[in-house]
C-alpha cells in the first residue's frame, strides 16, 4: 500500500480553544511582574528558575519588582521534568501556601509549574496521595486522544521566558515517569500571563535560538499537517513560521542581536505555541519525547535533527500543507538574506535553512550517533501524537527515519 492510500484527512468541523492568556513582548515588560502577581491575587509566589538564570540580570529585576511578596523558590529544574518531581515540589509549595506559580527558563520551567500546579490541585482536593497517571493524555481505541480534566482550580501560572521552546503557550505539560514522556493536557493549566523580555538581561544565546527556534517551527510544522488542525491553526502556523524564519536568518546569519530581532523570534514563538495548542502534535514531536525519555536528548536538539526527515515521510499524506511551509521558509529567508535558497522539497528546504543559521541537522552533531532503534521504536508504540499524524506509521517507518537521522539513509 502506498503512503499516498494510508494518508488520513482532517474533520470538517472546526473547533479552535484559546485560552485566557495575556502575553507581552518588549523591552521592560519583566519589571511589571510585581503588579501582575498582585492582580492575580498572588500572596506567596512558588518561583521556579535555574541557579544561573535567578542570580543573574532577569532574576534580579524579578525579584525586585516582587516587592515584600512573600516567597518559596526552587532553582532545581531537571531536564524532562520528572513527575516526581513535580509532586515533590507540589507538596512543597502546598505546605507553604503559594498561590501562584512564577517560572523563569525555558521548556522545563513551563512544564514543571503546569505539573506543580496540577499536583496541588489534586492535594486541594483531599488526595493525600495524588495519582497522576489517570491525568495523563491517551489514545483511544479509535484512534482519537483522550485529554481528562485536571480538576480543582490549578493555581494561576506566570512565565518568564529565556528560550523560544513555546511550551509556556499550550494548556500541556511534558512530564517524564518509567522512562516515558507524558503529557498532562488542560485549559486550566495554561499560563495566566507570558513575559518575553527583549532587553540584554534576556540575552538568547545564539545556540539556544538555533534549536529551541526549530522547536518553534516544528510547532509550526506539525500543526499544519496534524489532523486535528484547521484552517485558524493554519493561519497562525503560517504566520509563525514566517516570523520565526526570518527572525532566526536575522539573529544567526546576520548578527542581529537587538530588540526589534528578539521581538519577532518571540512573537513566531507565540503565533507557533498558539498553532499547536489546537492542533496537537505529531510523529516528529513523539520522536523527539522518546528521544529525550529515553536517551536523554535535549528536547530542542532533538527538535532540530527530526524534523526534516519527518517531513520528508510526511510529504506523501500533506504535500499542499508543507509546500505551503517551504514557500513561507523560503520567502521568508530571501527577504532577509537578499538572495534564495535554493532547494525546492520541503525537508531539504528545512535542511538548507539549517545549515544557514548553523541548526544541527544529524544525530550525530548532537552528540548521539548511536541509537537504540528498537527501544525508540518501542516508545512509540504508547505516543498519541502519532495518532494524529497525517500518515499511519510503521515500526519500519521509523527504523527509515532514525537512519536518516543518522546520516545512514
Amino acid at each position: 500500500m502506498t503512503q499516498h492510500a494510508r494518508a488520513r484527512g482532517r474533520s470538517a468541523t472546526v473547533r479552535h480553544e484559546t485560552p485566557a492568556q495575556r502575553v507581552e513582548i518588549g523591552a521592560g515588560v519583566v519589571d511589571g511582574v510585581g503588579g501582575i502577581v498582585s492582580g492575580l491575587g498572588g500572596t506567596v509566589v512558588g518561583i521556579l528558575a535555574g541557579d544561573r538564570v535567578w542570580r543573574g540580570g532577569l532574576g534580579g529585576r524579578v525579584e525586585r519588582s516582587l516587592g515584600s511578596a512573600g516567597r518559596v523558590v526552587c532553582n532545581e529544574i531537571e531536564p524532562h521534568t520528572p513527575l516526581s518531581a513535580a509532586v515533590r515540589l507540589g507538596r512543597r509549595f502546598a505546605d507553604a501556601g503559594v498561590d501562584l506559580i512564577l517560572a523563569l527558563g525555558g521548556g522545563s520551567a513551563s512544564d514543571l509549574g503546569k505539573a506543580t500546579a496540577a499536583v496541588m490541585a489534586s492535594l486541594g482536593r483531599g488526595d493525600a496521595q495524588p495519582d497522576m497517571s489517570r491525568l495523563f493524555a491517551r489514545v483511544r481505541a479509535d484512534g482519537t486522544v483522550s485529554d481528562p480534566a485536571v480538576g480543582g482550580r490549578p493555581v494561576p501560572l506566570v512565565v518568564v521566558p529565556t528560550t523560544l521552546s513555546g511550551a509556556e503557550l499550550t494548556p500541556g505539560a511534558g512530564v517524564t515517569e518509567n522512562g516515558m514522556k507524558r503529557v498532562l493536557w488542560d485549559q486550566a493549566l495554561s499560563a495566566r500571563v507570558i513575559l518575553y523580555e527583549t532587553s540584554d538581561d534576556n540575552d538568547l544565546p545564539a545556540a539556544v535560538v538555533a534549536t529551541t527556534g526549530m522547536n518553534a517551527m516544528a510547532h509550526a510544522v506539525e500543526a499544519m499537517y496534524s489532523t486535528a488542525g484547521d484552517a485558524i491553526s493554519d493561519g497562525l502556523a503560517v504566520a509563525g513560521l514566517d516570523a520565526l524564519t526570518a527572525g532566526m536568518v536575522r539573529y544567526l546569519a546576520a548578527g542581529d542581536r537587538g530588540e526589534q530581532a528578539k521581538a519577532e523570534l518571540f512573537t513566531g514563538a507565540v503565533l507557533a505555541g498558539r498553532a499547536l495548542s489546537t492542533a496537537r502534535v505529531c510523529l516528529h514531536h513523539a520522536i523527539c519525547h522518546v528521544l529525550g525519555a529515553h536517551h536523554g536528548v535535549a528536547h530542542g536538539d532533538a527538535n532540530a535533527v527530526m524534523l526534516s526527515y519527518v517531513v520528508d515521510f510526511n510529504e506523501a499524506g500533506a504535500a499542499r500543507q508543507l509546500a505551503r511551509c517551504a514557500a513561507t521558509i523560503r520567502g521568508a529567508a530571501e527577504r532577509v538574506l537578499g538572495t534564495p535558497l535554493t532547494e525546492t522539497s520541503p525537508g531539504a528546504v528545512l535542511r538548507e535553512f539549517q545549515t544557514r543559521v548553523g541548526a544541527p541537522t544529524t544525530l550525530t552533531e548532537i552528540g548521539l550517533p548511536h541509537v537504540d532503534v528498537e527501544d525508540v521504536v518501542s516508545g512509540l508504540r504508547e505516543e498519541r501524537g502519532v495518532a494524529l499524524n497525517p500518515v499511519p506509521v510503521t515500526d519500519d517507518d521509523v527504523r527509515h527515519l532514525l537512519a536518516a537521522a543518522r546520516g545512514a539513509a
